[in-house]
C-alpha cells in the first residue's frame, strides 16, 4: 500500500512539474529562476532568450546584475527587491541591457520560493519602453495643446491691451515734437524775462535748469513713447490671427539666408561670428517666406543678446528629417543660456531676464505664434553658461525630388529674368533652351514637370514644339505655360486649339507667373 501511495505521489509531482514546465516555456513574458543568494540564473524561458539575445547556456554564467545598467548606489536596493526583502512592489529599472549592447526600459517583478531547502527567486521582466514613450508623447501633446490654448487666450487679452494703449501713445508721439518746437520758440522770451527777473521759477524750476535739461526731458518722453509704440506693434504681431498668413511653396534656405544677411551687420559690430550651414537638398515647404525670415531673425537676435563675451558664435543650420518628413532650422549659440527660472515659460509674453537691458519678453512669444501659424514646432535646449539651441520643424508633403522646369526663349535676358524670379524663394531644378530644336532634345531626354515656352523663335518655333508634345504620349502629362510678345497673333489660336491655353503676354507679370507655376506644380 505504501508503495502505491508513493507512486501516486511521484505521478502527481511529475504531472505538476510537467504543467509548470509547459506554462514556463510558453509564457510570453520573460521569466527567470535565480539562486536566492548569488542571484545567478538557474533557468530562463524562451521569451527571455528572445528578449535578451543570449543562449540558455550563456544565461547559466550570468546573474541578474549582468542584464541591467545601474549605478552602484542602487544595486543594493535592486538586490533587496529581487530577493523579496523589499515591499514586494515591481521595480522599474532605467535600462536593461541586451547581449548586443542595446538597452530598453523595463519593469522587474519578483517573488521567492523554497526548493530543496534552498531559497529561489522567480522574476518576470516586461519591456515598457513603448509604454513610457507613449506616455511621454501624450504628455508632450497635452503640453502643446495647453500651450496653444494659453497663447490663444493671451492673444485675445493682448489684442485688447494693444488697442487701448495705442491711442494715448499716438497722442504722446504727436504732441512731444510740438512741445519741443514750442520750447525752442519760447527760449528767447524766457531768457529775456530771466534777465529782468532773475531767479523766477517756472513750474518750480529755474530758467537755468530748464535751459539745461528741458530739451532732453522732452526728447526722453518722445523716445519712451516710441518704445511703447514698438511694444504695441509687437503685441499686435503676437495677437495677429494665423489665418492672415498666405501659405505658398517656400525655399527655407533662401529665407534663412535673407535673415542672416539682415543680421550680419549687427553681428559684426557685436563681434559675433555668424555661421550658416545649409542643406542643399531641402524640399520646398508649404509656408510663408517673410514669416520664416522673421522667425530666424528673431532667434539670431535673441542669441546675440545672450552672448556676453568676446568669443561669440552663432550657427544657423538647416536639414531634412527623413523619418518625420520635416525641414529643420536650428539656431545655436555659446551665450549664457536660458535662466532655469523662466525656461518653462520662455515663449510666454513679457517673460524675460533682460528687463535691465530693456527687454520686453515679446520676441520669442511672437516667434512661437509665427511658427505655429505655419503648422511648425519650436523646441529648445539650453545649459546655463554654455549656450542654447533653438530648433524649428516645418512639415512638408512635397517630395525630396525638386520640381523640374524647362524655360525656352531665344532672348537670354528674358530667360535669366524668369529663372531668377522662380528661384527667388523656391527650390526648383531649372534647365534652359534658346530655341525649339534644343527644347525638343531636352524634352525627349529628360522631360520636365513644367515647360515655359516662348512661341516666336527663329528656326523651330513654339507652335511646332506644341505639336510634337501633343503627338508624343510620353509628354502628354507635362504642364505647359506659353509666353509671347504677340498675344493677338493668329498663331496663338493654333496653339490654343492644341490645348495649350495658359498664355502670358510680354512684358510678363513675374509675380503672377510665379504664382501660376506654384499652383500648377502643387496640383501635381
Amino acid at each position: 500500500m505504501e508503495i502505491i501511495n508513493r507512486k501516486h505521489t511521484e505521478d502527481a509531482l511529475r504531472e505538476s512539474e510537467e504543467k509548470y514546465r509547459l506554462l514556463f516555456e510558453n509564457e510570453l513574458m520573460a521569466v527567470v529562476i535565480m539562486d536566492g543568494e548569488t542571484l545567478c540564473f538557474e533557468d530562463v524561458n524562451p521569451a527571455t532568450l528572445q528578449l535578451f539575445g543570449y543562449s540558455k547556456e550563456e544565461f547559466s554564467d550570468l546573474s541578474i546584475e549582468d542584464i541591467f545598467v545601474a549605478k552602484e548606489e542602487i544595486l543594493s536596493d535592486v538586490r533587496k527587491a529581487v530577493k523579496g526583502e523589499a515591499d514586494g512592489q515591481p521595480i522599474v529599472l532605467r535600462y536593461f541591457k541586451k547581449k548586443d549592447g542595446t538597452t530598453f526600459q523595463g519593469e522587474l517583478s519578483t517573488g521567492t520560493f523554497t526548493s530543496n531547502d534552498r531559497k529561489k527567486v522567480i522574476g518576470a521582466v516586461r519591456d515598457i519602453s513603448s509604454q513610457i514613450q507613449a506616455e511621454e508623447e501624450k504628455e508632450k501633446i497635452e503640453s502643446q495643446l495647453f500651450q496653444a490654448q494659453k497663447m490663444k487666450s493671451l492673444g485675445t487679452l493682448v489684442a485688447g491691451m494693444a488697442h487701448e494703449i495705442n491711442n494715448p501713445v499716438n497722442s504722446i508721439l504727436l504732441n512731444a515734437p510740438l512741445l519741443q518746437r514750442i520750447w525752442k520758440d519760447v527760449q528767447p522770451l524766457l531768457k529775456e524775462n530771466n534777465s529782468k527777473k532773475p531767479g523766477r521759477k517756472y513750474g518750480g524750476l529755474t530758467y537755468d535748469f530748464l535751459k539745461e535739461n528741458l530739451g532732453q526731458l522732452l526728447s526722453d518722453i518722445e523716445m519712451s513713447a516710441d518704445r511703447i509704440a514698438k511694444i504695441v506693434t509687437n503685441l499686435k504681431n503676437f495677437a495677429s490671427p494665423s489665418d492672415t498668413i498666405e501659405m505658398r511653396p517656400t525655399n527655407i534656405n533662401a529665407a534663412v539666408e535673407n535673415a542672416a544677411h539682415l543680421a550680419q551687420t549687427t553681428a559684426r559690430k557685436s563681434g559675433v561670428d555668424l555661421d550658416l550651414d545649409l542643406d542643399d537638398e531641402l524640399p520646398i515647404v508649404e509656408g510663408h517666406a517673410q514669416s520664416v525670415e522673421q522667425i530666424t531673425l528673431n532667434l539670431i537676435i535673441n542669441s546675440m543678446e545672450a552672448i556676453d563675451h568676446d568669443q561669440g558664435k552663432i550657427k544657423v543650420k538647416t536639414g531634412f528629417q527623413q523619418k518625420s518628413e520635416r525641414v529643420r532650422i536650428s539656431v545655436a549659440d555659446n551665450g549664457h543660456g536660458v535662466n532655469p527660472d523662466i525656461s518653462d515659460n520662455i515663449f510666454d509674453p513679457f517673460v524675460t531676464d533682460k528687463q535691465a537691458e530693456g527687454g520686453t519678453g515679446l520676441g520669442l512669444s511672437v516667434t512661437y505664434n509665427l511658427v505655429h501659424a505655419l503648422n511648425g514646432e519650436i523646441t529648445f535646449k539650453s545649459q546655463r553658461g554654455k549656450g542654447s539651441t533653438f530648433n524649428l520643424f516645418f512639415p512638408t508633403s512635397i517630395k525630396m525630388q525638386q520640381p523640374s522646369i524647362l524655360v525656352v526663349d531665344d532672348d537670354d535676358m528674358i530667360r535669366d529674368i524668369i529663372v531668377q524670379r522662380l528661384l527667388k524663394d523656391r527650390t526648383f531644378k531649372i534647365e534652359e533652351a534658346s530655341d525649339g530644336l534644343e527644347a525638343l532634345v531636352k524634352l525627349e531626354s529628360n522631360p520636365p514637370e513644367l515647360l515655359i515656352l516662348d512661341i516666336f523663335m527663329p528656326g523651330m518655333d513654339g507652335l511646332e514644339v506644341c505639336r510634337v508634345i501633343k503627338n508624343n504620349p510620353d509628354l502628354s502629362e507635362m504642364k505647359v505655360i506659353i509666353i509671347t510678345g504677340f498675344p493677338e497673333h493668329t498663331m496663338l489660336r493654333s496653339v490654343s486649339e492644341l490645348g495649350f491655353s495658359n498664355i502670358y503676354a510680354k512684358p510678363i507679370d513675374l509675380r503672377k507667373l510665379g504664382n501660376e507655376v506654384d499652383r500648377m506644380l502643387l496640383e501635381g
